[in-house]
């Protein structure tokens, strides 16, 4: 079924043959099993690739939600996307231990704000399967995506399996994740950058810092104070310190406001197109910095080797591995800090 007559899928029962059947319509109707022909909780499988809108709140959603238990996963049920709605629409047609397959946002796998939904999958389904898709796999979109596999009201598998697929089509090896690990995030990305080394010592990044924390100037505001704030699009490429321009006067440090760096400080961008580009430290002095930056503080001793980890090619990939959103990506420091080299 496909709410656009053009879709591609209408061509099914022409070039594969009378076993399929074409719908033209909103997916998300109140009377869509009788229009399908198809009785709730009697179908075996469920395929879907759902819009990633928000889409005008009807009345009937709520009993879409309530109907398979997903009614509490965000506080406000006027701000669930369709994706969350096309999942509780298909489980409804789907029968218990009926199998569920769907390609869903970077966003309900890794996102904080999605982790309720998560465990409601987690609690009253079993997730079989979850492998991430490669930025870009889609025409005219950078966003990130995974394909989810599961079985409806089975027991949730004690190991969840998680893959990735690379942009040349090759599927990575399984890692296997705890439920408990999958309520926090789904993603092979993020597990893979956490997961500690089989082959050299192990270190935590939050062993490294003392302290971390968020620039409090917005790029706006930074232009209306009278000192310089250093902000993201000041960190050109290939610049691994700060300029000495942005080094505030002593004067200056009396009756600074908001968050600043000083000497062994490495500054980490926390939104924006290309995250693991922005890393820098403060070579000298104090630096006031936007609210767009992560202020990490070593501990003693670790200043050279905090900037070393972040700026290597490791570094790198596990802060694109843990950063979410389309365009203008960005990383939390509670992510930050648990990654492992």
């Amino acid at each position: 079924m496909d709410i656009d007559d053009k879709a591609e899928s209408s061509r099914l029962p022409v070039t594969r043959g009378g076993a399929f059947r074409h719908f033209t319509g909103d997916a998300l109707d109140v009377g869509l099993d009788h229009r399908l022909g198809l009785h709730w909780g009697k179908a075996c499988v469920g395929l879907c690739n759902p819009p990633y809108i928000k889409p005008r709140w009807r009345r009937h959603f709520g009993e879409i939600m309530e109907e398979v238990g997903l009614s509490h996963v965000l506080p406000h049920a006027e701000d669930i996307p369709a994706d969350i709605l096309f999942i509780a629409q298909n489980l409804r047609f789907l029968k218990d231990g009926g199998r569920l397959g769907m390609i869903i946002p970077d966003g309900l796998i890794s996102g904080e704000r999605f982790m309720r939904f998560r465990q409601s999958l987690i609690e009253s389904h079993s997730i079989d399967q979850v492998i991430e898709l490669p930025r870009n796999i889609f025409r005219r979109t950078e966003a990130k995506a995974h394909i989810v596999i599961l079985t409806k009201a089975a027991t949730q598998v004690l190991h969840i399996p998680v893959r990735q697929l690379s942009s040349t089509g090759e599927l990575s090896d399984a890692m296997t994740i705890s439920p408990e690990r999958g309520l926090l995030r789904l993603d092979y990305g993020y597990h893979s950058s956490v997961r500690p080394s089989r082959t050299s010592r192990v270190v935590r990044l939050s062993k490294l810092i003392a302290s971390i924390s968020r620039g409090t100037l917005s790029s706006r505001t930074r232009k209306n104070v009278g000192y310089p704030v250093f902000h993201t699009t000041d960190l050109t490429a290939g610049m691994t310190e700060v300029p000495s321009e942005f080094a505030l006067s002593k004067e200056f440090q009396k009756v600074v406001a908001g968050v600043t760096a000083r000497a062994g400080d490495v500054l980490v961008a926390r939104v924006g197109r290309n995250l693991s580009d922005k890393i820098c430290r403060v070579d000298r002095g104090v630096i006031v910095v936007s609210d767009c930056f992560l202020v990490l503080r070593p501990n003693v001793g670790e200043e050279d080797n905090l900037f070393k980890v972040l700026n290597s090619p490791r570094g790198r990939v596990a802060i694109d591995a843990i950063a979410h959103g389309v365009g203008a990506r960005f990383i939390t420091a509670n992510a930050l800090m648990k990654i492992c080299f």
